[in-house]
């Protein structure tokens, strides 16, 4: 899949990968195994880039937790968390 980019003298092309080919799907908050949980500032929060964190004081992409958690309500949106996550219970 292209997306195509125009800015008011520059156009480009860039190359679109969905996440589902990446192997990334949703997970959901809910069905987070014992110890992980949803961390995220506001800009996290506005990006719906939530973390999800479960060791020390940072996320397992490494982001650190430095903030109130703002996203303790969404489902984690960080891919590279999602894949961390992924890698380590599996």
């Amino acid at each position: 899949m292209k997306a195509k980019f125009v800015s008011e003298s520059l156009e480009f092309d860039r190359e679109a990968t969905p996440y589902s080919k990446l192997g990334i799907g949703k997970i959901h908050a809910k069905d987070l195994k014992p110890g992980y949980y949803i961390f995220g500032n506001k800009g996290a929060m506005w990006s719906d880039k939530a973390h999800i964190a479960g060791r020390g004081s940072t996320t397992l992409c490494g982001t650190p937790m430095l903030s109130s958690n703002s996203c303790r309500d969404m489902d984690p949106g960080c891919p590279e968390c999602i894949d961390i996550y992924r890698k380590e219970t599996t």
